[in-house]
């Protein structure tokens, strides 16, 4: 079907086999997005087909053509579409609202009608039969710069085996133009998933484990992160926020995230409850402070158990002991301290 300069462009993956990378072998699989009038291509080496992926590509289409086409027609790809019903489609929600960012509208291939996207299907196959011959190796990250080089000095620039034109020269003289227009900021990217929260109110993300409101227990959740920050949501409502961790199984704990009785109290919280003890109890929570920084809050808190057992006066002058040893100072010196 002829479609108008800028109407359409359609897109899909296509599976090309194992390459390497870091020495490991992957599969690998290329994204092609093919405008329909004038069979301009881009394509894009990639090793999932997650739908920030997909999104990732399509930013990198738009920006290579400088503009961004009416619609989007796509496969019923995991990626894109949950139900594969051309009539009521349900869109992934992050793809629609990365559509609407561009100002473009999805239209969805029907099942078993490969008519619907013959043009992105050629331009696979083109890939397949042209570019993938020409390697002599299968490291991906050569495969990547050489693939660009091949869009740019081969497949645009060739005679289009139907349209009987070169793709780059009717785009240049019609259908650039026909374009929209970029929008001023890029659409920034998420990673979208569904997760269970776990023992210890903590869900799992790339090997990490973040901490998630203790009454959210057992509760499916969902997580965004572009890979900076990791945002955690319930029913749409933000419930929790992480820097994303370095290195592998840590845990990321916001104490807030904790049960009340598990949180750890703030530092004027327990001056203040050591002041009620006496000057002797504050001097030897500072002393501990210094000597065991990541731990101090423990030792303070049985300090303060001891008054539900034991008199004031007794707790500090014990605290008066501990301090001397802590802190190297005269006796003398914390007496005068005390007495005053």
């Amino acid at each position: 079907m002829l479609c108008d300069p800028g109407e359409e462009a359609q897109v899909d993956f296509g599976y090309l086999g194992r390459f390497i990378q870091d020495g490991k072998s992957r599969k690998v699989w290329v994204f092609s997005f093919i405008l329909s009038h004038s069979r301009l291509g881009y394509h894009e080496l990639v090793l999932d087909q997650k739908v920030s992926t997909f999104i990732a590509c399509h930013i990198h289409s738009f920006e290579y053509l400088g503009g961004v086409p009416a619609t989007i027609k796509i496969d019923n790809l995991k990626a894109g579409v949950i139900t594969p019903c051309f009539y009521e489609p349900i869109i992934q929600e992050q793809y629609a609202r990365f559509l609407k960012h561009y100002g473009c509208s999805p239209i969805v291939s029907r099942p078993y009608r490969p008519q619907d996207k013959v043009k992105v299907e050629s331009g696979i196959k083109y890939v397949i039969n042209n570019f993938i011959p020409r390697l002599n190796h299968r490291d991906l990250d050569r495969a990547k710069k050489e693939l660009a080089l091949w869009n740019d000095n081969v497949s645009n620039v060739r005679v289009h085996g139907t349209t009987r034109k070169v793709p780059l020269e009717v785009f240049n003289q019609i259908e650039k133009k026909a374009l929209l227009p970029l929008p001023q900021q890029r659409y920034e990217v998420f990673d979208v998933e569904q997760r269970k929260v776990a023992t210890y109110h903590h869900v799992l993300f790339k090997y990490n484990y973040y901490s998630v409101p203790h009454d959210y227990f057992g509760q499916e959740v969902m997580i965004r992160s572009n890979g900076a920050v990791l945002r955690i949501y319930k029913d749409l409502q933000e419930v929790a926020l992480h820097s994303i961790a370095k290195g592998k199984g840590q845990y990321i704990t916001r104490e807030e995230h904790k049960p009340p009785n598990k949180q750890r109290k703030s530092r004027d919280y327990y001056i203040n409850k050591v002041n009620q003890i006496g000057p002797s109890a504050l001097l030897f929570m500072r002393a501990v402070e210094q000597k065991k920084p990541r731990h101090w809050h423990e030792m303070i808190r049985g300090i303060i158990s001891l008054t539900r057992v034991h008199e004031l006066l007794e707790v500090d002058m014990a605290c008066l002991e501990k301090a001397v040893t802590l802190t190297r100072v005269a006796r003398s010196k914390l007496i005068i301290i005390y007495r005053s």
